[in-house]
């Protein structure tokens, strides 16, 4: 099944359409993504997952999370997609925005949002064809051993540090 994106200008507006094939081959088409993470608010700790050694991006890297918005999908609706697609996790999800940062890579563009996820227990079953393994660390532990992170995650930390954490609620 062909999966399409909406378009964006720099501010987030709906500029057009394309597949995702297109928008993963020219990097003057803006295209959204929310990338998150579980905050566990008892330990004041995140979830950081590996990347599986199969797919494309990022491959063995530990990472926060992301899913692509699909056309008309919201990003409420992108992120329950990607909790439950990546975590097994389903139902309700309280979460709040942190940032949003425009990634221009060789190929493409995405304009990604990024939420942090209250965790309050929930059975996580992690899909093992995208992630090999996950971890719970403090915010201290994030900013000392980022050998083996992604460059977004980096980013992603970076952004979490500057900002005034609570629940996602």
């Amino acid at each position: 099944m062909q999966k399409y994106f909406d378009i964006v200008d720099t501010h987030d507006n709906s500029i057009g359409v394309k597949t995702a094939q297109e928008c993963h081959a020219n990097p003057d088409l803006i295209h959204r993504v929310v990338h998150f993470t579980l905050f566990d608010s008892k330990t004041k700790s995140y979830l950081i997952t590996q990347r599986s050694f199969a797919v494309k991006f990022d491959s063995g890297k530990w990472c926060f999370m992301g899913e692509h918005v699909l056309s008309g999908e919201s990003y409420g609706t992108a992120i329950k997609k990607g909790v439950a697609d990546e975590l097994g996790i389903t139902g309700t999800v309280s979460f709040k925005e942190l940032a949003h940062h425009i990634f221009t890579y060789d190929t493409q563009t995405e304009f990604i949002r990024f939420f942090l996820i209250d965790w309050n227990g929930e059975n996580i079953q992690i899909n093992t064809s995208e992630i090999i393994d996950y971890k719970w660390v403090s915010l201290e532990q994030l900013k000392e051993n980022q050998n083996n992170y992604s460059e977004m995650t980096k980013y992603w930390i970076r952004t979490i540090s500057s900002n005034t954490l609570g629940t996602a609620s």
